[in-house]
């Protein structure tokens, strides 16, 4: 694992800005078959597979795009264990799309509450975001009361497709973000979710 990595400290975990060298140690939590049940990605294949991933999401969007992504493995304390990932879209007008991706073993105990809320205000307070989106199958009830709790708006209901049959998706929106994470609890059965990849698919 590369020491120089940026890090960022939240009561019960650490986020770090991912690179490849996060493939191993995450392996692990991303393979489980429960993460993919609602987005169309699928558990990674191995570790020299996700590495390649990560080197490529490293390199960050293509040139022209307008996009900037940004990527961060979550860490828990103490026991230093990697158990998820989060990712964040921005562009060109300050708006930025989210997702986030937590080992099953590790729902229900408002770790995922706790990453996305400090996701939120660091796109608010550091990176200048306005207004953040987000988008997840209707069926996966954790993932949307997860972001009605963090204040979200469902602003549309949209039809998709997932491995090939018709789904429908909630669209989310949160505005004024600073400061609005702050009044969610952790701790609940909201935490049990995952928000579909935005970027690099």
């Amino acid at each position: 694992m590369n020491d120089e990595v940026r890090r960022f400290a939240t009561g019960r975990l650490t986020i770090e800005v991912l690179h490849p060298g996060h493939a191993a140690p995450l392996f692990p939590a991303l393979s489980d078959p429960r993460l993919y049940a609602y987005v169309e990605e699928r558990p990674p294949k191995s570790e020299a597979a996700l590495a390649q991933r990560y080197a490529q999401l490293e390199r960050g969007a293509p040139e022209g795009s307008g996009e900037i992504w940004l990527n961060w493995a979550i860490r828990l304390l103490p026991s230093r264990e990697y158990i998820g990932t989060l990712q964040a879209t921005i562009y060109r007008d300050h708006a930025a799309s989210i997702a986030y991706v937590l080992s099953p073993t590790h729902w229900r105990f408002g770790y995922a509450t706790e990453a996305v809320q400090w996701l939120l205000e660091h796109l608010a307070t550091e990176l200048g975001v306005v207004e953040i989106r987000a988008s997840v199958d209707t069926r996966n009830e954790a993932s949307w009361r997860l972001l009605e709790r963090l204040r979200f708006t469902r602003v549309q209901t949209q039809a998709a497709e997932l491995h090939g049959k018709p789904s429908t998706d909630y669209r989310y929106r949160l505005v004024g973000v600073s400061g609005r994470g702050r009044r969610a609890r952790s701790g609940t059965a909201a935490d049990s979710s995952l928000v579909p990849p935005d970027h690099g698919s």
